[in-house]
């Protein structure tokens, strides 16, 4: 029995494919995107689509869109609509004829006027350019279908008798939801024996499209609210002026961290750490997410992961200058090759560390950049062998000094303004907000960090709202710091996949600690114990120490 078949016709109101007129589309199933894959229509020379931005289905004459992930759909009756004010799709609608689709936001993307679907063999012929199908409209098997006109098939019936008795049994739903969520919920499965036990950045050609259940949530919570407050900005809410971009980024981030027993480990073991900077950061008036950076920096200060390469050091990872400028101590340092003590006299690291840092390593920099050394530990671009006094190692006198420092961006006029203050108050802990106000030694002054690229992104992409400046800069993997690198963005590979790390991270850690420790958290954590977090596993303390123990033994 073959199954029957509708197909669409559409036709192209903007861009390069306006002068194809109306084309046909074999049903049941049309994918629309940059690249929907064969018999879909291929939006080729159309700004701000993903590869598959929408599914129209024609099962039983009734076509219906949805969007594909979180990409923007948006239908009205007709194409004169202001599509600023259209809201775009959660789910699927149904399509009328004549009806107008844009896709992606407005002002880019591309509109087209949905015209009619029919039975395969109905569209006469002429004008109307037929799209072929690639291979045959598939072959279903009679016993996998369910009509209303052959009853019921028998592999149906035995499924309903066993959902029945597990009711009656008093364990049928919560049976068959459980089920449905280990084939989908991401669980700790695997220890990293890596020497730091890190999570790797998400490959940008491998993004995962697919968004964990109920993560918007988190996301309003954390990151727009948040955002729409310091901006005045209410319309930053609206669910078509996220960073989605970003927004898919962390939830594949989630999913893996999720996966690896090291990382929940590791937040039991610094929980009371964790919840001091939680405190410190909501008495200064600060988003509670940034207290994820330190885990980003050195999980916490954690031994192998207390120093970097250009002699950042410590729970937040602060440059010696930079932890002079917010008034920690770092005093009467040793370095390797040098008679003298040093301390940081000035505010700012001088631009390029690694060539002009008192305490880099300049003549190995210069030999990696030629590809004729190799660096084998951080101590061998890192000069810096202690110092007498170094305040970056007390918890509470650098966190204090962090909150002064993520506080001074925090209250840029600009980065108020952006829509994404809390992205770039992350991504300037580790770019840099402008230390082109500071001098240095030697005598030079610093671009400007993340302030210049920032200001120049803004003037060169004037139709692109601010909203999404971080998630639109990862568009290259991650390369080491030290590693010049270029690929035509604002944002150097490593603070590209920074953001989302601290951003995934402290989701999680909003999860396990609602969970296990709701009495040294912010209450309104525990709302999230039954929305986002139910779309991973999250251990038990317990089950935390037992798995940590079987490792170790190595059972």
């Amino acid at each position: 029995m073959s199954m029957e078949r509708w197909d669409i016709v559409v036709v192209l109101l903007s861009g390069p494919l306006v002068a194809k007129g109306e084309m046909v589309f074999p049903g049941p199933v049309v994918r629309l995107g940059a690249n929907p894959g064969a018999g879909g229509l291929e939006l080729v020379g159309y700004r701000g689509l993903d590869e598959r931005q929408a599914v129209i289905t024609t099962y039983k004459g009734q076509p219906s869109i949805e969007p594909v992930g979180t990409a923007q759909v948006r239908v009205a009756p007709h194409e004169h609509v202001d599509w600023e004010k259209v809201q775009a799709l959660r789910g699927s609608a149904l399509l009328t004829p004549n009806c107008a689709i844009h896709l992606g936001r407005p002002g880019r993307g591309a509109t087209l006027r949905f015209v009619d679907c029919r039975e395969l063999g109905a569209w006469e012929s002429g004008s109307i350019e037929v799209i072929e199908q690639v291979g045959p409209v598939p072959e279903l098997s009679p016993e996998n279908v369910i009509t209303a006109d052959r009853g019921v098939p028998k592999w149906f019936v035995a499924g309903l008798i066993v959902i029945a008795m597990a009711v009656l049994g008093g364990i049928g739903l919560p049976v068959i939801s459980s089920m449905m969520r280990d084939s989908t919920t991401p669980r700790p499965v695997r220890w990293i024996e890596s020497a730091n036990g890190q999570v790797e950045t998400v490959d940008v050609d491998a993004l995962d499209l697919e968004m964990l259940d109920g993560l918007d949530k988190a996301w309003m919570a954390f990151i727009v609210d948040p955002n729409a407050a310091i901006a005045e900005r209410p319309e930053l809410r609206e669910r078509d002026m996220w960073d989605d971009r970003l927004l898919m980024f962390t939830s594949t981030q989630v999913r893996e961290l999720a996966s690896v027993w090291n990382f929940w480990k590791r937040l039991d073991d610094v929980r009371e750490d964790y919840a001091h900077v939680v405190d410190a950061l909501k008495e200064a008036g600060l988003p509670s997410v940034l207290a994820a950076i330190p885990y980003q920096e050195s999980q916490y200060n954690r031994r192998g992961l207390q120093d970097s390469p250009a002699c950042a050091k410590s729970w937040w990872m602060f440059m010696p200058e930079v932890a002079h400028r917010v008034g920690l101590e770092v005093s009467n340092c040793r370095i390797e090759g040098q008679e003298e003590l040093w301390s940081p006299t000035n505010f700012a690291a001088p631009p390029q560390i690694y060539r002009y840092a008192a305490y880099t390593n300049h003549d190995l920099y210069e030999r990696i950049q030629s590809g004729n050394g190799r660096m084998s530990t951080w101590d061998d671009l890192c000069l810096m062998r202690g110092c007498e006094v170094d305040e970056r190692t007390d918890l509470y006198r650098s966190t204090s000094g962090a909150i002064t420092l993520l506080g001074d961006t925090w209250r840029e006029p600009l980065v108020m303004d952006s829509g994404s203050a809390v992205q770039i108050v992350v991504a300037a802990h580790n770019r840099g907000w402008d230390d082109s106000m500071f001098p240095t030694s030697p005598a030079r002054r610093s671009p400007g960090n993340l302030h210049r690229t920032y200001v120049m992104w803004k003037q060169r992409h004037p139709d692109v709202d601010t909203a999404l400046f971080v998630g639109e800069q990862i568009r290259c993997n991650a390369t080491p710091q030290w590693e010049q690198n270029s690929c035509n963005t604002a944002l150097p590979p490593e603070t590209q996949h920074y953001v989302y790390n601290v951003l995934a991270q402290h989701f999680l850690a909003v999860c396990y600690y609602a969970r296990n420790y709701p009495d040294s958290f912010p209450s309104e954590w525990e709302q999230h114990i039954d929305g986002y977090c139910q779309s991973v596993e999250v251990p038990s303390s317990a089950q935390v120490v037992d798995e940590a123990a079987r490792h170790r033994s190595g059972r």
